[in-house]
């Protein structure tokens, strides 16, 4: 299958008699030449990304600092970057929440406060102006982690993990809702949504339209997922999604709701023990069961594989985007030889395009974060000429055609 990104482009344009020839029905990944939207030397890493009605707003951890941008359609980025938080005992955890809530962004974080780790929420304006200060959800003595969010057109729903301070504490999964407002209020109580002695990772929040879809790993063993009513109760039971046996266990889980229907998952793991990771799509049915089979969608031979991918649904082209890094192409060293690959996938979960290579650094690229707002998709990630300084770089990409 051939595929021609913009930034290597020739014909650009066809002739209508040509239209109909197969060749050109193809699919297609246009992306633009990334673009470096940092404005340091210090090391910038961990990308988030939402759209914002007219632009793109990006998030990432600078240090103690949180760093945001705004970034076009055509992937360029709009004025400076700005820090937007200081945090004076650091952040826990390179995870953010990102949303855009139809009139200012939201972003989650782990800080942390004290002997414990507490979640809070900063809204910021478009331009980057902070709107008040950070507000703390949690509280307690508990280390609070990995913090989701999702805006269902009313309210904020933000999803944590809570771990107590005792070697046999129970891990928990807790969810709550929250208004846009300026302090952020809390609507109705914090619901439990899991707890156990086994260790939960990678917490994903879904909204379908009708539903709250929360899925993480549990224990390096398996996947499982809940859904949540719009009212915060729970709904139906715990679903285990994906089990192996296997000494390496699903990891970098990402979850993303296609509509009222279905759901899809992308995650690594090491199928086979003398090999390396790669990148599997699962599709899951409303209810959580799962829905056909597995597909394995990365082939990379390197001995680390393929890992921390990213997915996205276009509802207007009926296909989904999985990205992820990659460190096949044999760079020297090896630990500076990631690029990003990309993959497009029918709604019923087979290959449209596969294995198609985005990025041609040379240096290590990681952490892919991506939102499609219905035209185009904004991939961000972290790209590390050395291996101690990350810079934040995005791409707009337009995946099109079948």
């Amino acid at each position: 299958m051939k595929i021609i990104p913009t930034n290597r482009l020739i014909l650009l344009s066809i002739p209508l008699f040509l239209a109909a020839l197969p060749v050109f029905s193809q699919a297609q990944f246009y992306e633009s030449t990334p673009v470096n939207i940092s404005n340091s030397s210090f090391n910038e890493t961990n990308p988030a990304v939402a759209w914002g009605s007219i632009y793109f707003g990006a998030v990432w951890f600078r240090g103690n600092d949180l760093i945001y941008a705004q970034v076009d359609e055509n992937g360029a980025k709009v004025g400076n970057s700005f820090k937007i938080y200081t945090s004076p005992t650091g952040y826990w955890g390179k995870r953010l929440g990102f949303v855009y809530t139809g009139s200012n962004f939201v972003v989650a974080f782990a800080r942390k406060v004290g002997n414990f780790t507490q979640i809070f929420l900063l809204r910021v304006h478009p331009s980057g102006d902070p709107l008040g200060t950070a507000v703390q959800v949690t509280s307690g003595q508990y280390h609070h982690s990995n913090p989701t969010l999702i805006w269902n057109g009313t309210v904020l729903g933000v999803a944590y993990f809570r771990t107590g301070s005792g070697l046999n504490d129970p891990h928990s999964v807790f969810f709550q809702r929250r208004q846009s407002n300026s302090g952020l209020s809390q609507v109705g109580g914090q619901v439990e949504v899991f707890t156990s002695l086994l260790y939960p990772d990678y917490l994903n929040l879904s909204w379908s339209g009708q539903f709250y879809a929360l899925a993480w790993v549990l224990e390096n063993e398996k996947i499982v997922f809940q859904r949540v009513k719009a009212d915060g109760s729970l709904k139906g039971g715990l679903k285990t999604v994906f089990k192996t046996k296997s000494s390496s266990g699903p990891a970098d889980l990402k979850m993303k709701s296609r509509d009222a229907k279905a759901y899809a998952i992308a995650f690594r793991w090491k199928k086979k023990q003398n090999s390396g990771t790669q990148v599997f799509f699962q599709r899951l049915k409303k209810t959580g069961v799962k829905k056909g089979k597995i597909f394995q969608i990365s082939h990379s031979p390197a001995a680390s594989g393929a890992t921390e991918p990213a997915i996205t649904w276009d509802g207007l082209e009926k296909h989904y985007g999985v990205f992820w890094s990659d460190a096949r192409d044999n760079a020297s060293p090896p630990s500076m030889s990631n690029n990003l690959y990309a993959a497009k996938l029918r709604k019923n979960g087979k290959s449209i395009v596969a294995d198609y290579r985005l990025t041609y650094s040379g240096p290590q690229d990681r952490f892919p974060a991506v939102v499609n707002n219905g035209d185009v998709a904004l991939l961000a990630f972290t790209r590390f000429p050395t291996l101690v300084s990350g810079q934040i770089f995005v791409t707009r990409m337009i995946i099109e055609g079948w």
